[in-house]
């Protein structure tokens, strides 16, 4: 007569890390943490041959078919809605086996190292063409302004040169990235 016995405590899995290519196709490195729980027993006896090798190779599938269908955006940006995903899918896996899903996260997610220097250099590029357009507005802003008030309170009529001279002026000294050096016409 053979004994087994079946926890049904929650047993934790902290999932290895896993290359998975992402909806963009560029390689990620995951990971995940799972929370189970055995809750019917007899199914997780006898039903699937090892209910903890069974859960963790189900729930790692999961993993990367969830991750590979987001972008590495995504998946960073919408983590909430990505991880009850996973736990929906996961327990649709597992249940077969008795066990409940009681909590799954993804724990790390990092591009995959042949392509990570190159991606930090996108998102610097993206974050500096941001602040450049952002920069670009606001001295028009001035510039704009700057004739604007001039005209009005002194009175002053500008011609177009005048204009002219004072925007490439003020975008010179707000979009510069060097210091500049005023220089007086006489």
């Amino acid at each position: 007569k053979e004994e087994r016995r079946v926890s049904s405590a929650i047993q934790t899995v902290d999932l290895p890390n896993t290359k998975v290519v992402d909806a963009n196709g560029s390689p990620v490195m995951v990971s995940a943490v799972l929370n189970y729980q055995v809750q019917e027993p007899i199914k997780a006896m006898f039903d699937v041959a090892n209910f903890r090798n069974y859960a963790e190779t189900n729930v790692q599938a999961t993993v990367k078919k969830v991750v590979g269908s987001h972008t590495y955006n995504e998946l960073k940006a919408d983590t909430d809605s990505i991880n009850e995903a996973l736990k929906a899918e996961a327990q649709m896996r597992v249940a077969p086996a008795g066990i409940e899903i009681v909590g799954l996260q993804l724990n790390e997610l990092n591009y995959a190292p042949e392509i990570a220097a190159s991606m930090l250099k996108k998102q610097a590029a993206g974050a500096m063409l941001e602040a450049r357009t952002l920069i670009v507005a606001g001295a028009v802003q001035i510039a704009t302004d700057a004739i604007s008030q001039l005209e009005e309170t002194s009175k002053m009529n500008l011609t177009e040169a005048d204009k002219v001279k004072i925007v490439t002026n003020l975008l010179t000294v707000t979009c510069g990235v060097e210091e500049t050096t005023p220089v007086i016409t006489v």
